[in-house]
């Protein structure tokens, strides 16, 4: 698009000071570790309303009260590691990344 002679493109990344742009660097720091949070995050998306639209209760409490708890420590869990491993200096590709890695694959059994 050509605005008064000068040449506009879209950008191609989101701001940084967006959710979306937040989410941008917290997937090229680590994937797996990104994938656990958004993952957990839409697990909570699904389990909150459950916990208003099902009235089963196991000894006494609510059915979708402790999943609901597991995706909101799930999120905290990778969000915070996300965010400790972005003070990392000098942080090599590949088996320097394995440390952040680890938690997300041991997370899903």
């Amino acid at each position: 698009m050509v605005v008064d002679g000068a040449r506009l493109e879209a950008p191609s990344r989101p701001p940084p000071g967006t959710i979306g742009g937040l989410l941008r660097r917290s997937w090229d720091a680590n994937k797996p570790l990104t994938l656990l949070g958004v993952s957990m995050v839409g697990l909570l998306l699904i389990t909150v309303p459950l916990i208003f639209l099902d009235a089963r209760e196991i000894t006494g409490v609510r059915a979708w009260i402790k999943p609901t708890k597991f995706a909101v420590s799930g999120a905290i869990y990778a969000f915070t590691f996300l965010w400790m491993l972005s003070f990392i200096r000098g942080r090599r590709r590949g088996w320097g990344s394995w440390p952040g890695s680890q938690p997300a694959p041991s997370s899903w059994r």
